[in-house]
């Protein structure tokens, strides 16, 4: 007498390969997104430092120049 047994599912190399592929993506997505968000960050920090810097410095230029312009008599805070 023959019988059928059900063929119970089993992980072939396709669906390994596909499962493993997939893993690899996932990591490397989230390796992704957090050098994004660190280089956003430092990026965030230079141009916060750098405008710190720089414009005061523009600003000391500007008021050095002001200052020995003929019209700075006429302003109280350029006088001296």
């Amino acid at each position: 007498m023959d019988t059928i047994l059900p063929v119970l599912p089993t992980a072939t190399d396709s669906t390994l390969k596909h499962t493993k592929a997939q893993s690899v993506l996932k990591k490397r997505s989230t390796i992704l997104i957090d050098t994004s968000e660190a280089l956003f960050t430092t990026e965030c920090i230079v141009v916060a430092s750098y405008l710190e810097a720089i414009v005061p410095l523009f600003y000391c230029n500007y008021m050095l120049i002001m200052v020995h312009l003929p019209s700075a008599q006429y302003h109280m805070e350029m006088a001296g």
